[in-house]
């Protein structure tokens, strides 16, 4: 039972028109105090002492100078007691309650202390004392601190106590702030519960706080109807919590303002809710409708579900027996945890097997330390309470049967509700690393459990074993939960991430708000944060670079994937086309779904064994009903194999009635060219671009089908072996498993140049996975990968092809070292997340790498590559250079800048990749062709370099013939080198003729009719009516063919008989 609490009827008309003011008229609010201007007042403070002054280049007078481009960075040889201090005189006694700090740099430090006086003397009062929040960051990072009250001083000391006297530690800016409060607080915690006809809106007072006026009321606005200039509004008294709204309809929103409000009337901020009332369970990721069909099909007596139903009741008789499960069962807390924290270590870190006790441990991306899944730790206990609630919760709701919600109901109870076993609601400890960190930002991610967590308690929500009391408490954890989400800086910085860990953060984050009934706030944030986010993740072509870099390419590429496709079902929810916005979600689709097909041509390394990754099925299902794309279901289908009747899939995702078609081409390519190209697929015509000079006679696709076979008429066509002439558009059918077809016409056209072929790529993954570093690492793990990449030969002759090369020797000194960079920090392990070119700064003779590559037979080189600076100060550039005589003459192909007039270079990687042009036909043609990237001296910081490629056009004469000679007949028209059909008149009598080819280039090779000749090997050639092909094929490049119809006549340049 709960309370439920009457509005009072009788205020004041007064009280009622000023509520109404607040909330509908323009820049109103209730009554208003002047907010005190913000005025820094340490600002030019005179700065008197310090443990470490940096007088040189970082003196203590930098931190109050109002730029935080300038740093007090203590040295690291006076830091011996862990402490550093220093002391500020504000010329006169003020009066502050706030600071601010300005972070450059925080590895090092952990806490900081503020103590004040009036006399500089060797007493000083204590103002604030705490853990610094946003630590362990190379980045600049904001850290405020505010006080319990206000004080008055005229000298401030400040003191951080630091975890590691080494790492880096500096402060750009530190403030004071007298902060007068202009407004009650909001409300804390505040979510609400949807009922039959009814909701509940719940919420936890405001903590007092010296920031805020003190409060007397709880206001409650409903703002559904924003036209409404009466809108209905109940006053609750401080301390009460909790209201339930009745007469609601249901499956309406109804949206309210909650608002805290002082006695004179002045109010707090808003927090916006949404009630949706409704008699059914009102899941955010299961598909209701698909679950509704199903129950129904049970009651009918269809067979349709029958296998998927029974082996889900047979995983949920298996969950019966298991459980309960709790953060509390495992022997011993996380260092400096309570026995309620999570705790996890990270899944790809290991003991290091050099060291005696393992510490610390090391990285190997992709392999899994079964550690992680034992007793010591909760994760495995997580994921088994997820995987048992959820079987139970389903069974439930299509069974009916109590046994199954009542048991989830006390699995659920025991992790988040009942005090002596319940999880504290943050993720603080989640996949620290032992002898490094207790947790680390990453952890967020094992929240994700939570995702199907909210769904199933509205699954069990109608059975007597989960209770509206029940829902209230989870809701208050989650709630709790998702304001650390949104306030600590671990959680934020694990947002931040420009991968599938900021992906799953958005998910969850979205979800969670949704669920609690802050429907706005998930809105604006799929429309601030998720949308961009896919922008920056998801390129033109579908590919997902920060995912395809990892060892385990596929399964992160759909793990991203999935995340996306959660957040544009919620979007669906909230009004937010997330699935349309700028069409990169079909891309990534129309990328992988060839691959979930027909996983042989997947270009990516695999460094580590493949998962069963079925679970992406539901979300191509997804997918398929939301773009109408028959491929998809297909893909699903194929991607369920044996499963494909008992998955859950079929339970909670949608399906396509009478199942997939599982006749469509989701891939049509032409391999064999000289550089690949790929159609664009249009409903059921497939248009395909090739290069100039291509002929179009035989033809050889490949291609990618859902379907049973392919036929082109009554030709049965094997990818990437059955030629066609595409001269004319060809008809492609596609035959499904149970008879049915879809045709594809095929339109093949001639551009009207070359394409450019890719002729060297590197994501620097080769020194990643480089096999002697396993070896070396087995006898000294502080090994880096920095140490791998080989030095510039002395003679660059000596240099090999396609290799990298750091710095350069000048009169045998080593010179301009680069490294090699991995992007998790942790450079003594080798399998790791992505590795890069860093270009180190060096004021006197900057950085650079150089690579080996072969231009021989190409023209008009792009090399293509990403970039990012250290910081995001003015005063980068790079150069590209290049030479033909060994190194010694460098010439400039572009340069890259970051100062006043050009900001497109940046501290994050862009979507584009900048590019440098050579377009000097006179000086290719070589075997060893050398590139570098150079770092110029003067830039202020490094530089890291990723994915980088190297392309060209073919030479338009290497696959020319210069020359046609015949033993036999003449050639019609005459031969020219740009002509490629000819016509000969040959005796009728005549069988064999001798073909003399000569080619433009020496290094080409030719065949006639498949037999190889040349100048000093001419081809004899026994003949029929058929026509002579003649393939000219260059040593790099497009092959050229010529074709010679022979015509039969008496006599040469006779008449046909």
């Amino acid at each position: 039972m709960f309370i439920r609490n009457r509005f009072r009827r009788i205020c004041s008309l007064f009280m009622i028109i000023l509520l109404v003011a607040s909330l509908f008229q323009t820049g109103a609010q209730m009554k208003t105090a002047k907010a005190a201007e913000q005025v820094n007042l340490a600002l030019h403070a005179a700065a008197l002492n310090a443990s470490s002054s940096m007088t040189g280049s970082n003196p203590l007078a930098n931190i109050v100078d109002g730029n935080t481009a300038t740093l007090w960075q203590p040295n690291s040889s006076d830091r011996p007691d862990g402490v550093v201090w220093c002391i500020l005189d504000l010329g006169s006694v003020k009066t502050f309650n706030k600071a601010v700090l300005q972070f450059g740099t925080n590895i090092g430090s952990d806490k900081v202390k503020i103590e004040y006086n009036n006399d500089n003397g060797s007493i000083w009062n204590a103002a604030y004392e705490k853990s610094i929040e946003n630590k362990a960051s190379n980045s600049p990072r904001t850290e405020t601190a505010a006080f319990d009250q206000q004080v008055q001083g005229r000298y401030v000391k400040v003191t951080f106590t630091l975890v590691d006297t080494v790492k880096n530690f500096n402060v750009s800016e530190f403030e004071l702030y007298n902060d007068v409060p202009a407004k009650t607080a909001s409300v804390t915690n505040a979510f609400v519960v949807n009922g039959n006809g009814q909701g509940i809106i719940h919420w936890q007072d405001p903590a007092q706080d010296t920031n805020y006026l003190d409060f007397d009321q709880v206001i409650i606005t409903d703002i559904s109807d924003p036209s409404n200039p009466t809108p209905v509004t109940r006053i609750i008294d401080k301390g009460v919590g909790e209201v339930t709204i009745d007469g609601l309809a249901n499956g309406k929103e109804y949206t309210f303002a909650v608002k805290t409000a002082a006695k004179d009337g002045t109010e707090s901020d808003a927090t916006i809710l949404s009630i949706i009332p409704t008699e059914k369970p009102n899941t955010i990721l299961i598909n209701f409708q698909q679950l509704t069909k199903v129950k129904e099909s049970l009651t009918s007596g269809s067979k349709e579900y029958t296998d998927a139903v029974n082996k889900l009741i047979g995983e949920a008789d298996t969950a019966l027996t298991k459980g309960p499960y709790s953060v509390t069962y495992k022997p011993t807390p996380a260092p400096n945890a309570s026995i309620h924290d999570y705790w996890s270590i990270g899944p790809y870190w290991w003991p290091d097997p050099t060291k005696p006790d393992g510490m610390p441990y090391i990285n190997r991306d992709g392999q899994f330390n079964p550690e992680g899944y034992t007793e010591k730790y909760d994760k495995q206990s997580f994921m088994d309470l997820r995987d048992a609630v959820s079987s139970l919760s389903l069974a439930y709701y299509l069974t009916n049967k109590e046994e199954y919600a009542k048991h989830a109901s006390l699995l659920l109870k025991t992790w988040f509700i009942n005090p002596e076993t319940k999880m504290n609601p943050n993720m603080r400890y989640a996949q620290g690393v032992p002898g490094v960190t207790d947790g680390r930002k990453e952890g967020v991610l094992e929240s994700d459990k939570l995702l199907d967590i909210i769904d199933d308690i509205q699954l069990i929500s109608p059975s007597n074993s989960w209770t509206t009391n029940d829902t209230i408490e989870f809701k208050t954890w989650l709630s709790e939960y998702t304001n650390w989400l949104e306030t600590n800086s671990v959680a934020q910085d694990e947002k931040n991430t420009a991968n599938n860990h900021g992906t799953w953060f958005d998910a969850q984050f979205t979800a969670y708000n949704l669920y609690l009934g802050a429907k706005i706030k998930a809105k604006n944030y799929l429309q601030e944060t998720t949308i961009p986010r896919m922008a920056e993740q998801i390129m033109d072509d579908g590919t997902m670079p920060e995912e395809l870099r990892r060892t385990r390419p596929f399964h992160y590429f759909t793990f991203n994937l999935i995340p996306f496709t959660m957040l544009a079902v919620i979007g669906d929810q909230v009004g937010v086309d997330v699935w349309n916005a700028g069409g990169e979600i079909r891309k990534a689709y129309d990328f992988i779904t060839p691959y979930v097909v027909d996983f042989a041509g997947w270009p990516y390394d695999e460094l580590e064994a493949q998962e069963d990754e079925r679970i992406f099925s539901t979300y191509l299902r997804e997918a398929a009903a939301k773009f109408g794309e028959d491929s998809y279901w297909s893909a699903s289908d194929i991607m369920l194999k044996d499963q494909l009747t008992t998955h859950r899939a079929n339970l909670v995702a949608p399906v396509l009635p009478g199942g997939s078609p599982r006749k469509e081409i989701v891939t049509f390519s032409f391999r064999e060219l000289y550089t690949p190209v790929v159609g664009t697929i249009y409903g059921n015509e497939i248009n395909v671009t090739v290069p100039k000079g291509t002929e179009r006679k035989g033809l050889v696709a490949s291609f990618i089908t859902t379907g049973e076979r392919v036929k082109v008429g009554k030709s049965v066509q094997v990818s990437g072996e059955t030629a066609n002439d595409f001269t004319a558009p060809v008809k492609y059918t596609v035959e499904s498993p149970n008879g049915s077809t879809k045709t594809y016409t095929v339109k093949v056209t001639e551009s009207d140049k070359k394409f450019p072929v890719k002729i060297y790529q590197s994501g620097f993954t080769e020194f990643r996975s480089d096999p002697r570093i396993d070896e070396i690492l087995s006898q000294d793990s502080s090994v880096s990968l920095f140490d791998i990449m080989e030095k510039f030969p002395q003679v660059a002759a000596d240099s090999k092809p396609l290799t990298w090369y750091q710095g350069y020797y000048d009169q045998g000194q080593f010179k301009a070292p680069a490294q090699i960079f991995v992007k998790d920090g942790n450079s003594t392990h080798t399998r790791s997340m992505p590795a890069a070119l860093r270009l180190l700064k060096d004021s006197a003779n900057g950085s650079t790498a150089t690579v080996n590559v072969s231009t021989k037979g190409y023209k008009d080189l792009t090399i293509s590559f990403n970039a990012r600076t250290q910081n995001k100060s003015n005063g980068y550039k790079l150069v590209g250079e290049w030479s033909v005589d060994n190194g010694n003459t460098w010439n400039t192909s572009g340069e890259l800048l970051r100062d006043s007039s050009h900001s497109e270079l940046t501290d994050t990687y862009a979507k584009t990749p900048f590019t440098f042009t050579i377009s000097n036909p006179n000086n290719f043609d070589k075997p060893n062709f050398l590139f570098r990237f150079r770092l110029d001296s003067s830039s202020i910081g490094y530089m890291n370099l990723d994915d980088v490629e190297v392309s060209a056009i073919p030479s338009e004469t290497n696959a020319d013939l210069s020359r046609l000679i015949l033993s036999e007949g003449t050639l019609s028209p005459s031969f020219n080198a740009d002509v490629t059909e000819y016509t000969v008149n040959l005796k009728r009598n005549m069988n064999r003729i001798k073909i003399t080819p000569v080619t433009a280039d020496a290094a080409a090779r030719v065949k006639v009719n498949g037999v190889a000749g040349s100048e000093l090997q001419p081809i004899l050639l026994k003949i029929g009516d058929n026509p002579i092909y003649i393939e000219v094929t260059p040593e790099k490049g497009e092959p050229k063919t010529y074709h010679i119809n022979v015509k039969r006549v008496d006599f040469p340049g006779g008449k046909d008989k």
